[in-house]
């Protein structure tokens, strides 16, 4: 069969050792004419993928998450494959409706293909396309109003369409094509996988090429399913430890540097509680809002509602103290469900947030009241800024989360981080601050010494920097609608768009030594040029956004990155962070430091929680042990409680760790420790505190019972050999009692020996669960061993030996989940007989608890070999009890840290 790209496509590069790896073993994968790579930021996913297209031979269709990747497919194929006088039009296309060998379209355009949908695809800052006819008539309106100067913080592109009688599968049979190819197919809207798998459906006889950084392990078994369904199993894993290790990637290291709010913000908070404040007293007061609330049906008629408000305890316990704070009788029974005879607490915001929640949202079909009413009630909230998004936020408010993640204080760090890399890498800085907003209403601040900094975006954080004059660096700014650059590199510049046949015009920034330019021609080609500025080092600190160069845009040279941006998904993070990541040849010494901002609070710090949620995805190497893994455990200078003191010492610690680059790539090297193969794994790590309750205590019973045993069976022995004379009677009596023995021993004594120690314990637990995966088909390579540690710090550490890289989560997830906290999990475990005066208790895993018969084979699978346990249902007022018992008993609920789950790197000897 003729292969099409013949002639036409021919990489032009070198493989790398793991790509040749990889496109090796390229038949194999196609077993299930799928082909599914998972590959981290910087390892050359978009080359591989077109590689697969070329050996495939065949018409391709590529869908992209982004316009921004749509066209940096185009640009790849043309500048890494192409063969010589070949050109690229006539055999790639950006448009649908006129397909060619190789046709590139985003997600978002097939949804629109599929709905027949005619108008504008508004792409916004976090990569989704918009087409709710409202919302982007508003998108619209905001993006050409004269007062939004700053509309590129809303958009990021606007195609025109129209796809008005459009037959796409006519269109696609007729051209021929016979691959798709996907590129991070899991970061989508729900109507655009229903585009997808109908294409899937409707065109049964294409080839699959699915391409990922990140995908979707910790997603339900149901999303996991329709993920795999579409893309195909994981073919292939190329991690971030193995690229650094071919030098792929350089050594790097993430740094988090902690913020107070300023005292205008902590006003704000303040404000924001006296609304709250004034919330609760009006519906506290209002007559007609308790006549409503009396109306739900579960006050008077507890036992049909049971499951439903056990689902859900806090909203149930919201009526509660709703009426006693009123002076109400209540039902007994209600109370009863909740099954404490604790005193009902006072009305404080979670329980009127929760109230409000049900009443507005959750619960609406419950309350016998007019539309009218409650859309009084919705208003009056939104118009505090206590409704965002459908959700009342009483108690964490995102309005206020969002100002603190974009706190001013922040800017006075950037300012500190700045200095400290400058002082350290003078002019071999190459740092990039990529920022959510641009704010250009500062433009007119800039040179002007008197006007306040106090906010994050490209333009404040030009000038702040800019005023600190700081030696040997140079200043540049580069988004959609604002370029700044030194004006002693305008030459080099012009010289620039000459060979590129391009023209600029430049605009003195005041009296600066800075000019503005407005490059006349390709805006692809813009960003290229000014990238070469900073890659020469005409630039040295280059101030950007997100939306622009936080994906499908490269500068091998960044050396530093300061991540200004709150906004965005794991995917767009992921993405950013690779941007400091990459090997450069005009430094094979490179190494990576990688800025994340956290503001925090004496009340906790949302800002913080995301900076962890992110952590969880990134493997990097541990500030102190010699170990590469994920979560920010690894950052081990980060100790609570946060005090400004310690908040302080964290940050003078970080600044000088990030100063010591040549013992970072050291520790990468031992780390990675000369290894044939690094495998990652994914750990549930238990705590010590085990060993002080239930672990200890068995350990020694077990010992004591086990040593009995033998001890009465060797008296048995002894007697046998004493008494031989005592005649044919006695010997069979003992012969007897030695065989009974010996049978309560081999029945009772493993178990017993098997659960002596914690290890042994747990590898028995994790046995349990294994079975249970495997029995439920969630774990079906035949390759898989649970594999239990000890070490100093920890109690053990678990994990799935072999395996996909989803059998190794959903196996964390579970052991993780068996010692969770009890908190309101619909499963649990009692022990049937007592230890150390109380029941054990544990939780079913969420995996195993949306069915009966799934918990039933847990409960089962864990009693052969941990004793007896009962299976118990929370949903009813008495395994309520028990699990409020449990709360209280319960190894988990004792210690503060009883579990942990993360990723980590073993080598192929561990």
């Amino acid at each position: 069969m003729s292969n099409i790209y013949d002639g036409i496509l021919q990489f032009k590069g070198t493989w790398r050792d793991y790509q040749v790896r990889v496109l090796k073993n390229f038949d194999n994968y196609l077993n299930d004419n799928k082909v599914h790579i998972v590959a981290a930021p910087g390892s050359g996913k978009t080359t591989i993928g077109i590689e697969f297209i070329r050996k495939l031979g065949k018409p391709c269709l590529i869908l992209s998450p982004s316009i921004t990747i749509r066209e940096q497919w185009k640009d790849r194929i043309e500048a890494g494959f192409l063969e010589v006088g070949v050109e690229g039009e006539q055999w790639i296309s950006g448009d649908i409706k006129k397909p060619k060998a190789i046709t590139t379209i985003t997600y978002q355009a097939l949804h629109s293909c599929t709905i027949r949908y005619s108008g504008d695809l508004i792409e916004s800052e976090d990569g989704d396309e918009i087409q709710d006819k409202t919302e982007i008539q508003y998108r619209a309106k905001t993006h050409d109003s004269a007062e939004k100067d700053d509309s590129e913080e809303l958009i990021t592109g606007v195609e025109t369409v129209d796809y008005r009688g459009f037959d796409l599968y006519k269109t696609i049979q007729e051209a021929g094509i016979g691959v798709l190819c996907l590129d991070e197919a899991h970061h989508l809207r729900n109507e655009w996988w229903k585009a997808l798998e109908e294409l899937i459906a409707k065109v049964p006889c294409l080839k699959v090429v699915s391409l990922t950084a990140t995908p979707p392990y910790d997603s339900t078994p149901g999303q996991w399913e329709r993920y795999i369904n579409l893309c195909g199993e994981i073919d292939e894993e190329i991690t971030v430890p193995e690229l650094i290790k071919e030098g792929s990637l350089c050594p790097h290291q993430d740094f988090v540097y902690f913020n107070y709010p300023t005292a205008q913000e902590k006003k704000s908070v303040v404000e924001w509680k006296k609304k709250v404040s004034t919330i609760i007293d009006t519906a506290m007061a209002n007559s007609e809002f308790e006549h409503v609330i009396m109306t739900h049906p579960g006050i008077n008629d507890s036992k049909d509602y049971s499951e439903k408000f056990l689902d859900d305890p806090a909203y149930l316990s919201s009526l509660l103290v709703f009426m006693n704070a009123k002076g109400m009788e209540y039902p007994k029974a209600l109370k009863t469900l909740i099954g404490t005879n604790a005193k009902i607490p006072k009305m404080e915001p979670k329980w009127m947030e929760k109230l409000l929640q049900g009443f507005l949202y959750g619960d609406t079909d419950s309350y016998n009241c007019t539309e009218e009413y409650r859309e009084q009630w919705i208003h009056t909230l939104k118009s505090e800024n206590l409704i965002v998004r459908n959700q009342v936020s009483l108690v964490n408010n995102q309005n206020i989360n969002k100002m603190l993640i974009s706190s001013m204080g922040k800017i006075q760090s950037i300012r500190e981080i700045t200095l400290a890399e400058s002082n350290k890498m003078g002019p071999k800085l190459r740092q990039l601050i990529l920022c959510d907003y641009i704010k250009k209403e500062y433009l007119s601040k800039l040179g002007d010494s008197t006007a306040v900094v106090d906010t994050i975006g490209v333009i404040p954080v030009f000038e702040l920097l800019r005023r600190e004059n700081i030696s040997g660096q140079k200043l540049g700014v580069l988004s959609g609608s604002v370029i700044l650059i030194p004006a002693e590199a305008q030459e080099y510049l012009d010289e620039l768009f000459k060979q590129n046949d391009m023209s600029a015009n430049y605009k003195p920034v005041k009296d600066l030594p800075y000019v503005s330019v407005d490059i006349v021609g390709d805006g692809h080609m813009k960003t290229a040029l000014i990238t070469q500025l900073f890659d020469t080092g005409h630039i040295t600190i280059l101030i950007g956004t997100k939306s622009l160069l936080g994906e499908g845009w490269d500068s091998p040279c960044i050396n530093t990155l300061i991540l200004a941006t709150f906004v965005g998904s794991f995917m767009l993070s992921n993405q950013m962070r690779g941007r400091a990541i990459r090997t450069y040849r005009a430094d094979p010494d490179k190494t990576g430091n990688i800025w994340h901002l956290v503001s925090v609070t004496d009340e906790g710090s949302e800002d913080f929680e995301m900076v962890k949620r992110r952590m969880n995805g990134f493997l990097g190497v541990h500030y102190t042990e010699n170990s590469i893994e994920g979560g920010i455990e690894r950052i081990s200078i980060i100790k609570h409680p946060f005090t400004t003191k310690s908040v302080k010492k964290m940050n003078e610690e970080m600044l000088q760790l990030s100063s010591e680059r040549d013992a970072l790539k050291q520790r990468w090297m031992e780390a990675m420790d000369n290894t044939a193969k690094l495998e990652v794994e994914v750990t549930s790590e238990i705590g010590e505190e085990a060993l002080k309750s239930g672990f200890f205590m068995l350990n020694v019973w077990s010992y004591v019972i086990v040593t009995t045993i033998i001890s009465v069976l060797g008296i048995l022995l002894q007697i046998s050999f004493m008494s031989s004379k005592l005649g044919a009677g006695y010997s069979l009596v003992l012969i007897i009692l030695i065989l009974v023995a010996l049978a309560v021993t081999g029945k009772y004594g493993y178990k017993l020996f098997s659960l002596m120690t914690p290890q042994k314990r747990m590898k028995q637990i994790a046995k349990a669960i294994l079975q249970t995966l495997k029995q439920k088909g969630l774990i079906t390579s035949t390759d898989v061993l649970p594999k239990v540690e000890v070490n100093q710090d920890i109690l053990v550490i678990s994990y799935l030996k072999g395996g996909t890289m989803r059998e190794k989560d959903v196996f964390a997830t579970a052991v993780y989940d068996f010692f969770a906290t009890l908190d309101n999990q619909r499963y649990i475990l009692i022990s049937r007989k007592k230890k150390r005066l109380h029941y054990e208790y544990f939780a079913v895993p969420a995996v195993f608890s949306q069915k009966k018969e799934d918990a039933f084979a847990f409960k089962t699978a864990i009693s052969n070999v941990m004793g007896e346990y009962d299976l118990v249902f929370t949903r009813n007022p008495e395994g309520r009890k028990r699990l409020l018992e449990g709360r209280i008993y319960a190894f988990s609920n004792q210690c503060d840290r009883m579990c942990e789950k993360k990723k980590k790197v073993k080598s192929d000897f561990e």
